[in-house]
């Protein structure tokens, strides 16, 4: 009789469990069967995929504005765990970057959403590029920088009307052979000179009223890598503006990361004898819808200036390939 206890108990434990699990898959397959997708979940969706996955504060922006800067956050987080019971979306929590606790959601498709993305494209499933699987905390951190980076360009370009959003390359597209690659000719390794190839963080174009466009490269540093490494990106970037106009955006951790990587860069020019005035550098803290597009970016060498053309250029400057601008430093478009 004694025994026949402890195995009563189990069985009742055993059947509870069995309950409890059955009753959550009837939820979730109930929540999977009824929720009504919105054209505001079809943007969510969208959005998740085109910043191959993201955080849930990148998403915010997509609810109407109430008293907190990125919308009601209740609302937001609501809707998004019921995409995701409904299977539309994947949440992985990440690891800590600092080691303690843990990270944020880190946001992907789910297969309803795959179904539901491919179709609005007019895409077989298998058409649709694999969103990365991002484990290490410090791929993690990279990623979701340059998501916001995007996430906040997107907001300042929609609420202030100064220029448009029309591309946005990720650094997986921008991988995609031909690679354009520059001839090193100062390797590290003291070695005979090698190819680097010129991959940035993300590339972007912005037209602005007057039918002007102009395409930048963003390079987002988490202040982790060293100079021996970060030197021939360097000169790649400077080598490469010779023949390419486009200006490199440097996003720095801090100002003690953006006071050394503009110091290195400077030195990489006098040694090769080319004008660095096509790298501009900010930092982290100075991103935000308000400023983004404003006078943050310190030009190598010179002023701020920021991402915004002040007014066409006079006849003594041209626009050249790329956006940039020849000519007098009167004929500028460029806010400073």
């Amino acid at each position: 009789m004694a025994q026949a206890i402890p195995n009563l108990k189990s069985i009742i434990a055993i059947l509870t469990i069995t309950v409890v699990h059955t009753s959550l898959l009837v939820m979730s397959r109930a929540a999977q069967r009824f929720v009504s997708i919105t054209p505001r979940d079809i943007e969510v969706i969208t959005w998740v995929y085109s910043l191959d996955g993201c955080q849930i504060a990148d998403l915010r922006w997509l609810w109407p504005q109430g008293d907190k800067p990125f919308g009601p956050r209740n609302s937001c987080y609501r809707r998004i765990g019921e995409l995701v019971s409904a299977g539309y979306l994947r949440a992985e929590r990440l690891g800590s970057a600092s080691g303690l606790g843990r990270g944020p959601y880190f946001l992907t498709l789910g297969p309803r959403g795959r179904a539901l993305l491919a179709e609005r494209l007019q895409l077989s499933k298998s058409d649709l590029h694999r969103l990365r699987e991002i484990r290490a905390p410090f791929v993690a951190a990279h990623h979701l920088a340059i998501c916001q980076f995007r996430t906040v360009l997107t907001i300042a370009c929609r609420n202030t009307g100064l220029a448009k959003l029309v591309e946005w390359k990720s650094e997986r597209e921008l991988r995609i052979p031909p690679v354009p690659r520059v001839e090193d000719p100062r390797p590290s390794d003291g070695r005979t000179p090698h190819a680097i190839p010129l991959i940035p963080d993300g590339e972007f174009t912005l037209a602005y009223p007057d039918g002007a466009a102009v395409v930048f490269k963003i390079e987002q540093d988490m202040g982790t890598i060293p100079r021996k490494r970060l030197a021939p990106r360097l000169r790649a970037q400077l080598l490469y503006s010779k023949q390419d106009h486009r200006p490199f955006l440097w996003v720095l951790p801090n100002k003690v990361r953006l006071d050394s990587v503009a110091d290195w860069a400077q030195q990489e020019a006098r040694l090769l004898q080319i004008d660095p005035s096509l790298i501009w550098l900010t930092t982290q803290d100075r991103i935000d819808e308000h400023s983004i597009l404003h006078p943050i970016w310190q030009v190598l060498g010179g002023p701020l200036i920021s991402l915004v053309p002040d007014r066409m250029p006079s006849s003594s400057s041209s626009i050249v390939p790329g956006g940039a601008l020849t000519g007098d430093e009167e004929g500028s478009r460029w806010n400073s």
